[in-house]
């Protein structure tokens, strides 16, 4: 069993992925916008990344796959880049590997699918603050 993942321990990559899934279940709760690679990458404390880092992405995908395997959708769709204001090729790629109805070689397809996830992921946990109140 690997010990380490990018360099880091594994407890401490999990430390770092329970950060960023709690920054992100804000965001898809406050509907304030959707933060960029840089937003999270600064933001995150437990491990520092630069927003194009491999690790980055690697968390994100694995917090992505987890979420979805809950059922509460692909909770890095809500991560976009400055330039293209939607999430980079990975995100479609990943959710094409995991069945989803997207095709990653076609903007509208891509857009279409991005933007059913988001609001799945914003519904689902604005859904589950109402219900804590």
């Amino acid at each position: 069993m690997p010990t380490k993942r990018y360099g880091y321990s594994i407890t401490k990559w999990n430390q770092a992925k329970d950060e960023m899934r709690n920054l992100l279940i804000k965001y898809a709760k406050s509907g304030i916008g959707l933060p960029t690679y840089s937003a999270i990458a600064a933001n995150l404390t437990t491990i520092k990344f630069e927003p194009e880092d491999y690790g980055l992405a690697a968390m994100l995908g694995e917090l992505s796959e987890a979420e979805d395997d809950s059922g509460r959708g692909m909770i890095s769709s809500l991560v976009v880049s400055k330039q293209g204001g939607r999430p980079g090729q990975g995100f479609f790629e990943l959710a094409a590997c995991r069945g989803k109805k997207v095709n990653p070689e076609d903007d509208t397809s891509k857009d279409i699918f991005w933007i059913a996830e988001v609001n799945k992921v914003q519904q689902t946990w604005k859904n589950k603050s109402k219900s804590k109140a």
